[in-house]
């Protein structure tokens, strides 16, 4: 950061930058946690993970 923030200025840009960073990642987490553990609501269209076939329903 100090070699590319030389000023108060600069470093205060880049930690702004660095926290609107983690919140839009954070944000992304929440909503796949959402949609894909609990409750576990996937929006349509969305990627869906198959449920494993048991031993006995092999056909």
């Amino acid at each position: 950061m100090f070699d590319h923030a030389a000023t108060r200025a600069e470093q205060e840009r880049v930690i702004q930058a660095l926290r609107d960073k983690c919140d839009i990642l954070w944000a992304q987490l929440d909503a796949l946690y959402f949609a894909y553990v609990e409750p576990g609501w996937p929006p349509p269209g969305a990627f869906r993970i198959e449920a494993k076939h048991s031993e006995g329903n092999r056909g």
